[in-house]
């Protein structure tokens, strides 16, 4: 526990004296409450630290005794996702400039045109992509979609 004692002990000045008394009232509400107002003002990586320990502590707690039911679940999990400020999407000249740069003379350049045209116009993410099959396709609607009346006319 030596790594969580930092964060630890914050948990358990905030219970309060005298601590037996205060792990055997110990509830949810309680954990709950104290993660959230000390993680309001701190960033991702500290509240993240904090969660871990407590969890650690509260799992501790309980199997010694100390505190009656298990109540590591009752700390929330911190958002704090890795990459998060990467752009959504791409800008439309962007966009128009890479369907463009598909060869479609060629069947690899039609495949790639029709790879990103699912990419960026469902949003779908590559894995969605590759794992498609003929069968999830509505044919009727893309031919009505992707054909234009020109091209049926040639």
């Amino acid at each position: 526990m030596g790594c969580y004692a930092k964060q630890a002990r914050k948990f358990l000045a905030y219970l309060g004296e005298p601590l037996d008394a205060a792990l055997r009232e110990l509830d949810a509400g309680r954990v709950t409450s104290f993660m959230v107002g000390y993680c309001r003002d701190r960033n991702p990586e500290s509240a993240k630290a904090l969660v871990t320990a407590v969890r650690a502590l509260l799992r501790f707690l309980h199997v010694a005794g100390h505190v009656p039911v298990p109540l590591a679940a009752a700390v929330p999990a911190v958002a704090g996702w890795r990459l998060a400020s990467l752009p959504r999407g791409l800008d439309a000249a962007v966009v128009a400039r890479l369907l463009a740069s598909c060869d479609t003379g060629t069947i690899t350049g039609r495949r790639d045109l029709a790879i990103l045209t699912l990419l960026a116009r469902l949003g779908l993410r590559g894995a969605e992509a590759a794992a498609l099959e003929l069968a999830d396709i509505d044919w009727p609607v893309i031919v009505n979609i992707v054909v234009s009346p020109a091209l049926l006319a040639a």
